[in-house]
């Protein structure tokens, strides 16, 4: 019966010594990923800055008669409709 307890015990210790040891690794694989989301979050690319484009002086096509008028203006001299 001593032998039996003996050999129970070597058990329990190698069970615990198992349990610790995955405790361990899954801690460090925590870590790792928080450290991998920190790592991309400080990487994402800022958002575009819009273009100058909408600005600049040019020449536009009205939607409902086709006819060109000055881009600077928001609505058709001719026909009066809006460019939005």
């Amino acid at each position: 019966m001593g032998e039996l307890l003996t050999i129970t015990n070597i058990l329990i210790i190698m069970t615990l010594i198992v349990n610790v040891i995955t405790l361990i690794v899954v801690v460090m694989h925590i870590k790792n990923s928080e450290e991998k989301k920190e790592s991309v979050i400080e990487t994402v690319v800022p958002p575009l800055t819009p273009s100058t484009t909408s600005n600049e002086i040019g020449v536009v096509f009205c939607r409902s008669c086709n006819k060109p008028y000055d881009s600077t203006l928001t609505i058709c001299p001719d026909c009066k409709e809006s460019r939005s």
